[in-house]
């Protein structure tokens, strides 16, 4: 069993938290070594080409859309020269990071195109990734994970989001994250009101606050997946997966009730949205309620380090809570059942696969929560929760541990199912719809009549196989 640790969460940005002293022999002595500042990124042990004693020669080609800051970067480079130094001196590999993600996409498909995909890869499971499973280009890693009992070293939530819907395992998590709806303590106090029991009861709420004298809530049209989200709450809330999945197959219309239900939730929160809401990108989104400008913000546990005393000004320091996704009324998904997710999953070739990069996935599952767990919550198990430098940090924390431990199932997203035509048009049409440009009717013909052009052409019968069942 691994050593537990009492770690202290540390930002890229400012020291949040004091670093608690570590037991056991497995914790990070040191920094990997530092990436290169161009796109592409040579680990440096690479270039002395000696040749050791010990296992076979291997080198692997890596593509990441993780920025080479991000803890998780970080921990992989780590895994990566921990696995060099301690099992085979004779492994090499080169990390490439595009931070850009329509060229990463369109770079992979080339690649794949010519038939030399990477070694290793970021991919979601999402239409495009079902394509390459169905054809032969990506690692079906699930009868390995099962014979070496894998998902007991990653939090659920975290590994199961790196499954199709029918339980296909076609990658490894990064991280662990939720989401939740952060809110101002003070501002909810001041207008009497609290977190809403039931998603339905959210608008009132909302407009309690707006004749309070508040904005609020913020949020990123520019960012457009933060608008579907809305649209989630509410169909997943009232018939799980299995709704958006038909949807986006034509099966069933989103005009029918969830989704008009949905498309009307939403254009009603755009009562209470910020000014310019619709151009305003992630940044200012979270800035306007960080400073005290808005009393509400959706965003995921992966801004945690902005909601925390040590970053926030003295007259926010303490005043910020979250809650998670409400129930609805007449739902059928739980309270526990929330958007949860392990980071851009890191895919295989089946083409490239061996028994070195079996060894090094094993070696990733024992070992990358060592380094990540400085830094962030791992989607390792094993390692104990970060220290916060206050009560009401430690507070937050502790709250989002507990979330994690006892979510359940994964949430498929509007931006991962839909076929890429009307993915892309989704997007752009949500933040028309909270602008009031377009009607919820409007809004919902325009999905149907975009799946009905395009959904046929994208879904052959080996993905429709695979995204026949969701997670409910």
């Amino acid at each position: 069993m691994k050593a537990k640790k009492a770690l202290a969460l540390l930002l890229a940005v400012a020291l949040i938290f004091t670093l608690a002293a570590c037991a056991g022999s497995s914790t990070p002595s040191s920094e990997p070594s530092s990436s290169s500042a161009d796109s592409t990124s040579e680990n440096s042990s690479e270039s002395s080409g000696s040749v050791q004693e010990g296992g076979q020669e291997k080198h692997w080609d890596i593509y990441t859309v993780r920025s080479e800051d991000l803890p998780s970067f970080k921990a992989f480079t780590y895994v990566l020269e921990k696995y060099k130094e301690e099992v085979n001196p004779n492994v090499s590999w080169t990390q490439n990071y595009i931070a850009d993600r329509p060229t990463y996409l369109q770079k992979i498909k080339t690649l794949i195109a010519a038939d030399d995909a990477p070694d290793m890869f970021d991919e979601d499971p999402d239409p495009y990734t079902t394509q390459l499973y169905k054809e032969g280009v990506l690692k079906d890693l699930t009868q390995f994970a099962e014979e070496n009992n894998l998902a007991d070293h990653f939090y659920a939530g975290a590994f199961d989001w790196c499954k199709f819907s029918n339980g296909v395992l076609m990658g490894l998590p990064s991280q662990n994250t939720i989401e939740m709806f952060w809110y101002n303590t003070k501002y909810f106090e001041d207008a009497g009101v609290e977190p809403p029991e039931y998603l339905e009861d959210l608008p009132q709420v909302l407009e309690k606050l707006q004749k309070a004298g508040y904005t609020p809530m913020s949020i990123s049209g520019a960012e457009s997946w933060t608008m579907l989200r809305v649209l989630e709450w509410t169909t997943f809330r009232l018939e799980g997966n299995q709704y958006l999945l038909d949807c986006a197959r034509g099966i069933r219309k989103y005009s029918e009730e969830p989704g008009l239900r949905a498309a009307k939730f939403l254009y009603e929160l755009g009562n209470y949205f910020h000014p310019n809401f619709g151009s305003a990108d992630l940044a200012e989104a979270q800035e306007l309620f960080t400073t005290g400008q808005t009393a509400v913000y959706y965003i995921g546990s992966w801004e945690m380090a902005a909601m925390l005393d040590d970053n926030l000004s003295d007259d926010m320091k303490g005043c910020i809570d979250y809650f998670t996704m409400p129930e609805m009324r007449d739902g059928k998904t739980s309270a526990n059942q929330i958007n949860v997710a392990g980071g851009t999953p890191m895919c295989f070739s089946d083409k490239k696969w061996d028994s070195e990069t079996e060894q090094l996935v094993l070696y990733y599952a024992e070992h990358f929560g060592e380094y990540q767990s400085q830094y962030e919550f791992s989607c390792c198990t094993g390692y104990e929760n970060p220290v916060g430098t206050t009560e009401h940090s430690q507070y937050l924390i502790d709250k989002i541990a507990d979330d994690m431990a006892h979510t359940e199932g994964v949430i498929r997203l509007y931006d991962l199912e839909f076929d890429p035509t009307t993915n892309t048009n989704n997007g752009p049409n949500a933040v028309a719809l909270a602008l009031h440009e377009i009607t919820p009717e409007e809004f919902c013909q325009r999905v149907d009549d975009s799946v009905a052009q395009n959904a046929a052409d994208w879904f052959d019968d080996a993905a429709e196989e695979l995204l026949a069942k969701g997670n409910d």
